[in-house]
């Protein structure tokens, strides 16, 4: 989710009335501080969480969509294929 500045554009002015029929945002971030960061430039907009963790950990997208928001209708992943191994690609 990096620093959370792309995420808040989608909400002008840190309203609830966001752009683009986005109603929810789930960020997740491996960093401690991008992901305090980007809770830190969202924490004005309720309907905006952000978890830290591993992406490549399996079920943990399910597990935080489910805690906070349920089912997502879109996922965005910007910039994880550069970071991840031939491994973890394969999985992909």
């Amino acid at each position: 989710c990096g620093s959370g500045r792309w995420a808040k554009s989608l909400f002008p002015d840190g309203s609830e009335a966001p752009v683009s029929n986005v109603s929810q945002y789930l960020g997740v971030d491996y960093s401690s501080t991008m992901s305090n960061e980007s809770a830190r430039c969202l924490s004005q907009i309720q309907t905006a969480r952000v978890v830290r963790g591993d992406a490549r950990r399996d079920g943990l997208l399910a597990e935080a969509c489910a805690s906070f928001f349920g089912a997502p209708d879109r996922i965005v992943a910007s910039y994880v294929l550069d970071i991840l191994d031939e491994k973890d690609l394969q999985r992909v």
